[in-house]
């Protein structure tokens, strides 16, 4: 008797086949049909667009278009082949997931959303579960520490989720996908440009009936459904050539059905709602010439519920909110040099409904200054934060790089400093909060080298990263009195080694791949950093048989890592592979599909929870 999902893994194999035999007649009638290749540039990296091949960050950047031709949904599976990340899901699709960026904890990673910070206020993280590609134009990845620029919670880097810019006549598409555990996902976008404004939307949902969160291979076997709606929309008005003001907004209304945690077991009633909604508002002006400013609003909040009628502990209600206003002055010293100067002002807000309703407040100013001397180029950092719980906290960056030829390749070093403030849980929680509690700090130094050949086609990147932690926040459990609280207490380094490669073999041919170790040490207790693997890689090998025809062919390697911090729970390695295919049958039809876990490959990422075997999806998009 087949599997549930059966018919779905027939219809997809049969879609790839359908696609590898189309004929050349139907290419032609689909040739025409692209996205707009994004032009390569960066704004994270220093607030500045600065083009790709002049950073002199580590960086990554996923465009749209790959997104898209790729046919990820979420952030988390598009994070997963980035050099210096891993990704941990506990369990399916809506359960809580971290990133770590070259091994520093979760909430050493600041994630921005159109600029605006969506990091928990009582968590200190983000929890990327609920996190759609959804009118997402591209995701800058920037490595190392960027508390310079943005303050706290950036030692490990930075991600930007930066949402469409409308151009062009009215545009727009609608596709339909479906596949295994019942899963479902609708999606409507509209893009276009009239004289000064432009607009661009997007609406989408997702239903699936998933699978058991806790691991079904140790007698799990309730389904545990999940459904996201989610709505992105920026509009934007240009007043003259160098005057913008630029609208976004996102929200998403996501359910889970969850398991027990404690043990890891099924819970036939736990469930959990969450509400997200992040928008920003930024107006862009010259002041003089060569001298422009650029005034940003930013506003976050998060509803979570928690409900479990078989327990008290998993009810609860947490509210949160961040709001921050950013002041940029940026002076134009020629066509190489500029200087910005800030201010930023961000308040944090969390309740925890019946236990307690918190604020911390900082306000902070940095400058950062660029310049390129011939070959050479150099960034130059310092940042002041003034928090009303825990003090002030100064940091800096400096980063230079080499270029050896005009395609990009250069040779390239960072050395900065970063902290992670406490969080309002970790402060405030009544019976276990400590006010007293410092800022985790750190120090990070880097050296890197880029190549770049045969006109981009060819591409090389490799990083030595080597980052200090101290004053590192940890509970601390008294078993004299039973009692405990969060104290400074441990230090950690961590040092490791990035490669990635991307090449073109023929226009038809592409392979893409990155390895990262990582060795990470608790220096206070000698152990291994938890959920850290020392040895993670990717790749992808794309094919192009005909214009309008793509398959992609791709694998991803987690080495064995310690699921606890004691490092009792020895988790093992995997492998798995993933084949996609999308083909545009006319102009404005495209039909899709793709098998993940390829080959059945039972693992885990947390230890207790399951992931998804042998599972295929395939759908249609129409265009107009």
């Amino acid at each position: 008797m087949k599997k549930p999902y059966a018919h779905y893994l027939d219809f997809c194999f049969t879609l790839l086949f359908t696609l590898s035999v189309v004929t050349p007649a139907d290419a032609e009638t689909a040739s025409d049909k692209s996205l707009a290749v994004l032009p390569p540039v960066v704004v994270t990296a220093t607030k500045v667009e600065v083009p790709l091949r002049e950073t002199a960050a580590s960086t990554t950047v996923i465009d749209g278009r790959t997104l898209e031709e790729k046919h990820t949904n979420t952030v988390l599976d598009a994070l997963r082949a980035v050099p210096g990340l891993h990704v941990v899901q506990n369990g399916g699709p809506g359960s809580a997931t971290s990133v770590f960026i070259r091994g520093a904890k979760s909430e050493h990673t600041l994630v921005l959303i159109d600029g605006v910070q969506v990091n928990s206020p009582t968590l200190g993280l983000y929890n990327f579960a609920n996190l759609t590609t959804d009118n997402i134009e591209r995701i800058e990845i920037i490595r190392g520490p960027q508390s310079t620029l943005y303050g706290s919670d950036a030692i490990g880097g930075v991600i930007h989720i930066i949402t469409k810019k409308g151009s062009g006549p009215f545009s727009g598409s609608a596709s339909f996908e479906g596949g295994a555990f019942d899963s479902f996902k609708e999606e409507v976008q509209l893009n276009g440009a009239a004289g000064h404004f432009d607009y661009s939307f997007s609406a989408a949902r997702f239903d699936t009936e998933g699978f058991s969160k806790a691991n079904a291979a140790a007698g799990n076997t309730e389904e545990d459904a999940y459904g996201n709606t989610t709505v992105s929309s920026r509009l934007g008005l240009n007043f003259t050539q160098d005057a913008r003001l630029d609208w976004s907004l996102r929200f998403s209304d996501a359910k889970v059905n969850l398991d027990n945690s404690f043990p890891v077991m099924d819970d036939l009633n736990a469930s959990q709602e969450n509400e997200s909604l992040s928008t920003a508002l930024i107006l862009v002006t010259p002041v003089i010439e060569n001298w422009s400013q650029k005034l940003q609003g930013h506003f976050q909040q998060e509803e979570s519920v928690g409900k479990d009628p078989d327990t008290a502990f998993n009810n609860f209600k947490i509210k949160t909110r961040v709001e921050e206003v950013d002041w940029q002055h940026t002076i134009n010293f020629g066509e190489h040099t500029n200087f910005s100067l800030g201010y930023a002002y961000e308040q944090q807000a969390g309740e925890n409904v019946g236990t307690f309703d918190k604020r911390l407040r900082t306000q902070a100013h940095y400058g950062f200054y660029q310049t390129q001397l011939a070959a050479l180029i150099l960034n130059l950092g310092l940042r002041h934060d003034d928090n009303n719980q825990f003090g002030g906290k100064t940091t800096y960056k400096t980063e230079a790089a080499f270029l050896i030829d005009d395609e990009g390749s250069k040779i390239r070093g960072a050395y900065g400093t970063g902290f992670h403030g406490p969080t309002l849980n970790d402060l405030y929680f009544p019976g276990f909060g400590n006010p007293n509690l410092k800022p985790e700090e750190s120090e990070s130094l880097e050296v890197g080298f880029d190549l770049n050949r045969m006109d981009g086609r060819l591409n090389f990147s490799a990083s030595y990263f080597q980052t200090q932690i101290e004053q590192l926040i940890v509970f601390v459990f008294d078993p004299n009195t039973f009692l405990g609280m969060p104290e400074n207490v441990e230090k950690a380094k961590i040092s490791g080694w990035e490669i990635g490669a991307t090449v073109e073999i023929t226009k038809r041919v592409q392979l893409s791949g990155e390895y990262t170790f990582t060795d990470t040490q608790n220096e206070t207790t000698g152990a291994e950093l938890a959920r850290r693997p020392k040895h993670k890689a990717s790749a992808t090998l794309t094919l192009k048989p005909i214009d309008p025809l793509r398959i992609d062919f791709g694998l991803l390697h987690v080495g064995k890592r310690f699921n606890d911090t004691a490092n009792t729970n020895l988790m093992g390695d995997y492998t798995v592979f993933k084949l996609s295919g999308n083909i545009d049958i006319k102009k404005n039809i495209q039909i899709f599909a793709r098998i993940e876990n390829l080959f059945d490959r039972h693992y885990e990422e947390v230890a207790g929870f399951g992931t998804a075997g042998l599972s295929a999806y395939g759908g249609l998009k129409i265009s107009f």
